[in-house]
């Protein structure tokens, strides 16, 4: 779980499986963008360095997982296992929060929920991941 402000996004251009991976382990490439995010924060994991390359926007049903240049966001990312080079959204858009001019988080493509400011989600996650009896 990183914050970090998009420094460049990029379009994929090898969509299908990726042919320096064992046949066992061969994905469809779904994910036709990536962004790079400039990390100045890591709430929980280790990122390697500063910046993090991150697969998004996917050809499947219902992702609307969209990050933009320039934008800061909260990201819930899972390891790059599925693609050596970079790391992707848990859950799609549900693991994104756009950090917005007013400080706010937004949950990305999802409207029901109201958008808090962003010391008050990055606390909560703090707290939930805090070991029990502790932080609450």
């Amino acid at each position: 779980i990183v914050v970090g402000k998009v420094v460049q996004i990029g379009g994929i251009p090898h969509a299908g499986p990726s042919k320096k991976r064992p046949s066992t382990r061969k994905y469809t490439y779904w994910e036709d963008s990536f962004a790079l995010l400039e990390v100045e924060e890591t709430l929980k994991g280790k990122v390697p360095g500063t910046r993090v390359k991150v697969a998004y926007h996917s050809d499947l049903e219902g992702d609307k997982t969209r990050y933009q240049a320039g934008k800061k966001y909260i990201a819930f990312l899972t390891r790059p296992t599925k693609y050596p080079d970079a790391y992707t959204t848990a859950h799609f858009h549900f693991g994104e929060y756009l950090i917005n001019d007013q400080g706010k988080a937004e949950r990305v493509a999802d409207t029901s929920e109201i958008s808090k400011p962003a010391e008050v989600v990055i606390g909560n996650i703090r707290k939930a991941l805090a070991p029990p009896g502790k932080g609450k």
